[in-house]
Parts: C-alpha cells; structure tokens; sequence
C-alpha cells in the first residue's frame, strides 16, 4: 500500500508533463529534393549521396515552406527541425531560421539557431536538432506561412554543409 501511495504523484506529475502539441506536419527532405537559393547541391564521391554547402555572405540554402490551414492558424506552434550538418570552421556561423508571414505578406517573426553548439569536429559530420515555438498572441495577424531553411549570415571562409532536413510541426491542443 505505501507503495502505491508513492507511485501515485510520481505517476501523476508525469502524466501532466505529456506534451500538450500535436504533430500536424513531417517532413524529411534530402538535400537534393527541396528549394534551394544560394547553395550549391554536391554528389558525395564517398557516400553517394547529396549535399547542400553554403559558402557565400547571406546565404540561403535548403527552403522548406509549409502553409498551415485555417483551422490552426490561431495556434501556437512548435517547429522541430533537425539533421546532419558539417562546417571546416570551429567558430561556425551556421543557422537554421525559422520565419513565420501574414497572407499579407508582413512578416511576423523570425528566429534562427546557432549550429556551432552541435558540431563536436571540423569537417565531420554532426547531428543537430532544435526547435523554435511562436505563441499567436506575440501578432495580430495569424500566421500564414512558415519557412524554415538554412542560413550562413557571415561566412568568414566557412564551408556550411546540411546533408538531410527533417521538419515537425506541431500545433498546441
């Protein structure tokens, strides 16, 4: 019996700390099977596989755009993204952004993430995984474009490479 009376709250705070988001879109986009803008797309000689290196000042590489329907437009969301990324720069100044718009065509945020934290080597690759979340009462228009792509605001000779984007995202209940 005193066992059961002290499972009970650990078993209670668990439960009430379940995520309270749910899954509404994933996506999994290799390099060569998404938008691309300032990259350049590479066939690995070594895995065969593709790849997307970022080079330039300002660069916008892999794009994924996903376009919420009305009914969770007014929600908050969560944007999970993750992946495998390599840089020839210890102090990388890699990102993957996340921007939401208005039908209008306003944006209304724009947040990134830092890779530098992830990358455990020069030249090798690292999984990364983050996520962003944007509460509805931060604007007054809902949301009604999402973009999430990578970034290399200020190259300082780095080579930003992102092989695979994985994207979740995931709506309040």
């Amino acid at each position: 019996m005193k066992k059961i009376l002290f499972l009970l709250p650990i078993i209670f705070f668990i439960i009430s700390c379940e995520d309270k988001f749910s899954i509404v879109e994933s996506k999994t986009f290799p390099a060569q099977q998404i938008a691309h803008q300032n990259d350049t797309v590479i066939n690995d000689t070594i895995t065969h596989s593709f790849f997307s290196r970022l080079h330039n000042r300002g660069a916008f590489g892999m794009i994924y755009t996903y376009f919420p329907p009305d009914n969770i437009r007014d929600k908050p969301m969560e944007i999970v993204f993750s992946g495998n990324a390599r840089t020839n720069y210890a102090y990388s100044n890699a990102f993957v952004n996340v921007t939401m718009g208005s039908k209008k065509g306003v944006q209304l945020g724009w947040t990134g993430r830092n890779l530098r934290y992830f990358f455990t080597d020069i030249n090798t690759w690292c999984k990364f995984r983050d996520s962003v979340t944007f509460k509805r009462e931060d604007w007054h228009d809902p949301y009604y474009r999402i973009d999430v792509f990578s970034y290399l605001p200020n190259p300082t000779q780095e080579n930003f490479d992102i092989d695979t984007l994985f994207v979740k995202i995931k709506v309040k209940n």
